[in-house]
């Protein structure tokens, strides 16, 4: 069995991240379900999978075996071929690799339903994730240059040069920004540890006060997973006074 399809970023979603949790279109042309029922069972599978920010359309679902008109068709709807417990002559495989056309063949439908949903993931935007390191508490301020330098003391984890941070002020964060000043025993060092003293200095920031706490945090590119993606969807239109 052949299934084609192609994936669509929702664009509401992919322009504001707000996008219309109930728009799910699923279009079917082509091809007829078999004895077994493996094409039904494969759509009702698919249709489980959150589509509020990648659209799923079907354009084909035959029997046999991938052929160059799958291939055709997939050139002019920018979609990737499927195939379930199926082969794929080595001359399609060629002309599929002339066209630029990705075809995925499976044999186990849990594979199946599992390469899907890696292909509609592959397409939401990454997110970006802050990953605590470390806290320290400001004990003094000095005069640096034109600027301010927090005395530390570092109390979890650690430090790092260039590493993100939130100055939180009586639980409430007063800057974000990053370390670009970090100096222990008056040299310039590269990270400071828990239990040490050091000096910072944050970017675009001089109005320090004892007690201030440092909370820093590397940056990084998630992955989502199209549930994280749907939920985050409905939450923005539960904020923004949508019933769903």
């Amino acid at each position: 069995m052949v299934v084609t399809v192609s994936m669509d970023r929702n664009a509401a979603a992919a322009d504001s991240g707000n996008g219309n949790a109930a728009a799910r279109r699923l279009g079917q042309r082509g091809g007829e379900g078999n004895a077994t029922g493996s094409i039904e069972a494969i759509r009702h599978a698919l249709q489980v999978l959150p589509q509020d920010n990648v659209t799923l359309k079907f354009l084909l679902q035959a029997p046999g075996g991938v052929s160059t008109s799958d291939i055709d068709l997939a050139v002019t709807t920018k979609a990737i071929i499927f195939g379930f417990n199926v082969k794929a002559p080595g001359s399609v495989k060629s002309y599929a690799e002339k066209k630029n056309v990705e075809i995925r063949l499976c044999r186990v439908i849990y594979d199946f339903i599992d390469d899907m949903r890696n292909a509609m993931e592959g397409l939401l935007e990454p997110v970006e994730e802050r990953v605590p390191i470390g806290s320290a508490d400001v004990r003094a301020t000095f005069s640096s240059g034109s600027g301010r330098v927090a005395g530390c003391m570092v109390t979890k984890g650690k430090v790092v040069k260039d590493c993100g941070v939130r100055i939180v002020r009586h639980g409430e964060t007063v800057h974000s920004g990053n370390i670009d000043s970090l100096r222990r025993v008056k040299e310039e060092v590269k990270e400071v540890g828990s239990g040490l003293e050091c000096g910072i200095g944050v970017s675009g920031f001089n109005e320090w006060e004892v007690g201030d706490v440092i909370e820093a945090f590397n940056t990084v590119k998630k992955q989502r997973t199209l549930e994280e993606a749907s939920a985050s969807v409905t939450a923005a239109l539960i904020g923004a006074g949508f019933g769903l």
